[in-house]
């Protein structure tokens, strides 16, 4: 299945209530993560929502210095 194309602020859904079929079966206890419970269901519907084939995750989580990425 190819990923969906929609930008943001045209999504048809709420992404923080869609796909929560799947973030209710997940036991939060077990995981060490600095992200609030809003922002993960909002990753997670905008994942279930589009539907890509890869993730990454970049992110710092005590603030931190300056880096740059490149794809050359």
């Amino acid at each position: 299945m190819k990923m969906k194309k929609t930008k943001l602020p045209e999504l048809p859904i709420v992404p923080e209530k869609y796909g929560c079929e799947v973030y209710e079966r997940i036991d939060w206890s077990a995981i060490t993560s600095w992200m609030t419970d809003a922002e993960r269901k909002l990753i997670n519907g905008l994942i279930q929502y589009y539907q890509p084939e890869n993730v990454l995750e970049v992110g710092i989580a005590a603030g931190g210095g300056r880096s740059t990425c490149s794809t050359r």
